[in-house]
């Protein structure tokens, strides 16, 4: 599946400090909590756990403060750009990001365990550029 679309990483500064990751396809957003970080280097893995309900359109502002499953706090954006997909289904992406901290090729997926939590648990994980 081809097609760019934008994604947007924001550092939620709660009590329980953390990133949110939305991506865009479409004028449609899907978005997770990153508790423990963005991956930063190749089969580095990190939780990502699905925020479902409107979050609001796709945005860039800063100052922002809004209220998630981790707290109320201010957003500030870490880094945005564009990506591309390369593939998509129900329980997996693998993307081609290209942000300015937030870049190369990571592959978001609903492992098996991670479908049957209260809230829908995800990996996110960098895998080589071939």
């Amino acid at each position: 599946m081809n097609g760019t679309s934008r994604f947007i990483i924001q550092l939620h500064k709660t009590k329980r400090p953390h990133y949110d990751l939305t991506l865009e396809q479409n004028g449609d957003t899907r978005s997770w909590i990153l508790p423990r970080g963005i991956p930063e280097i190749e089969e580095d893995r990190k939780i990502a756990i699905e925020e479902r309900g409107e979050k609001g359109s796709f945005n860039e502002a800063q100052d922002t403060v809004i209220k998630d499953g981790y707290g109320e706090g201010e957003l500030k954006t870490w880094d945005s750009g564009s990506y591309s997909i390369e593939t998509k289904n129900s329980i997996k992406y693998i993307i081609s990001v290209n942000g300015k901290k937030f870049k190369g090729k990571f592959l978001l997926h609903n492992p098996g365990w991670g479908r049957w939590t209260k809230k829908k648990l995800w990996v996110l994980e960098k895998v080589p550029s071939k």
